[in-house]
């Protein structure tokens, strides 16, 4: 079984996070601010998208602030909803059909991602080439001996989603999740007390 996380990077401030957690009764893990960005780690937000995007729309729309809520599930699928002030602005799917396995095989679901852009103030173009990679497409080309299966891009979906940090210059702990933490396993460089349990 491959990697399941998820969590919610806010443009916010920690203290203020942390207030507004306790009053909300949250059982969160609260990372350390970095570059004016700080990750909550929710207790079932490794297990569904859906309290993932929960998670992203409360604390966006208590905070006044942008929350980019992201989930991989199983390494096969990578998810985020782009809040601003508790309202979608975007949302993305690397395989929309993994979850109903009647639906044909689908492309990467690329809705509006210059959102990203503009809130993270980098590059669209940049953005546009990790999410609009279709694996799919390239394994019928290795399949057909136009290229190495090696050479196929995001095979786990974790890849993807830390090469989109990369490109949106979030913290390495992004590719986290509550579960990773709760067991001890922190990203590298980084210690238990950078990260505050609620």
């Amino acid at each position: 079984m491959g990697a399941s996380y998820g969590n919610v990077t806010l443009l916010t401030d920690r203290a203020l996070l942390i207030e507004v957690c306790r009053d909300l009764a949250l059982s969160v893990y609260i990372s350390a601010a970095e570059f004016g960005r700080v990750t909550i780690y929710g207790k079932h937000a490794d297990e569904s998208m859906v309290e993932v995007s929960r998670l992203s729309a409360l604390l966006s729309s208590k905070l006044h602030c942008a929350a980019l809520g992201v989930n991989v599930h199983d390494d096969s699928v990578f998810q985020y909803e782009l809040f601003n002030d508790g309202r979608k602005l975007d949302a993305y799917c690397s395989a929309s059909n993994f979850f109903d396995e009647s639906a044909p095989e689908s492309k990467p679901v690329v809705n509006a991602p210059q959102f990203l852009a503009e809130v993270f103030n980098v590059d669209l173009i940049g953005i546009k080439a990790i999410l609009e990679y279709d694996k799919a497409s390239q394994y019928e080309l290795a399949d057909a001996g136009e290229m190495k299966e090696d050479d196929v891009k995001y095979v786990f979906e974790s890849s993807r989603h830390h090469d989109l940090n990369t490109c949106l210059r979030l913290p390495r702990f992004c590719n986290y999740g509550y579960a990773s933490l709760r067991f001890g396993d922190f990203p590298a460089g980084y210690s238990a007390n950078e990260f505050l349990s609620i």
